[in-house]
């Protein structure tokens, strides 16, 4: 149904690790951009289980493989854009360190410890990856979510609990972080 995005099954998630390991992926979607992501999640079953993989950056997959979705933002959905007020917007699949890039080159600061970070700005968001005394939720305003139906929701930083390593949202917001 006009999705646009890379659609392989049985896919050797080998193939999107750092360590180069790890079994088939049963699906993998590989979006163009934010709207074909919103309308592939809109057509899953609503009990298929979703896994989301950026650069594969230290991430070790079972010789058995996923079973069930693997959505990969390597790649893709890693635009970074200058806003007005002079604020940083940028999408999951941004990798950290051109983040940290783009932000020194506009004269922004507390952003450079993202240059430690070997993954994507969605996974530092999801753990709260940190270096070198930074941490990511310490630069974040907002974030948009996207939940299992395609559905986006700008999200405050008060709408999680966010402590060192680790990120949830708080109950009663029907979403999950990881």
């Amino acid at each position: 149904q006009n999705i646009r995005g890379e659609f392989l099954r049985n896919e050797p998630m080998a193939k999107h690790t750092s360590w180069r390991v790890g079994g088939l992926a049963k699906i993998f979607y590989k979006p163009t951009d934010v709207d074909d992501l919103c309308l592939f999640l809109s057509l899953q079953d609503e009990v298929v289980n979703i896994t989301f993989v950026g650069l594969g950056s230290n991430l070790l997959v079972r010789d058995s493989g996923v079973d069930g979705i693997v959505i990969c933002t390597s790649g893709v959905l890693n635009a970074i854009t200058l806003n007005e007020d002079l604020s940083l917007y940028a999408e999951v699949g941004a990798p950290s360190p051109k983040l940290a890039r783009v932000a020194a080159k506009n004269g922004l600061t507390g952003n450079e410890f993202l240059c430690g970070i070997p993954g994507t700005f969605g996974g530092a968001l999801a753990m709260n990856a940190g270096a070198m005394g930074g941490d990511t939720w310490s630069i974040v305003k907002s974030v948009t979510t996207i939940n299992k139906y395609g559905n986006t929701t700008v999200r405050s930083v008060d709408d999680f609990d966010i402590a060192y390593r680790s990120v949830k949202a708080k109950s009663g917001l029907g979403f999950t972080i990881g």
